[in-house]
């Protein structure tokens, strides 16, 4: 894993259009918290006469604990069916569970198996 220069740990990737990503560990003091950033959003804008030019932008996003642990059981979901919402069972269907915490109360999130 790399680290920033201030020594915080970050994980670079690229999103499905190719847009460079980052995650990196906070160096906020009262919480726990992570950033997840796309580095370039190909926002561009037209100058007269010189054409279309790219515009330096990143965005942001800044996660608490708390926060990540509301996303994950959609995040779990998603890599496992390609869905967000809750599957509708059927009687029988195995599934798998997985811990998660939402809305501070610990809950299990289930996903079916093949």
């Amino acid at each position: 894993m790399k680290h920033t220069q201030r020594g915080f740990a970050i994980h670079e990737f690229e999103d499905r259009n190719g847009v460079r990503c980052s995650l990196q560990k906070s160096s906020l003091t009262t919480e726990d918290a992570i950033w997840l950033v796309a580095q370039e959003i190909g926002l561009k804008r037209f100058e007269p006469g010189k054409g279309w030019k790219d515009v330096p932008l990143e965005h942001e996003v800044h996660l608490t604990r708390k926060q990540v642990k509301h996303l994950l059981p959609f995040l779990i979901r998603f890599a496992e069916t390609g869905q967000l919402e809750p599957p509708k069972l059927k009687a029988k269907t195995k599934v798998t569970l997985y811990p998660a915490e939402i809305n501070g109360k610990r809950v299990m999130v289930s996903v079916p198996e093949d």
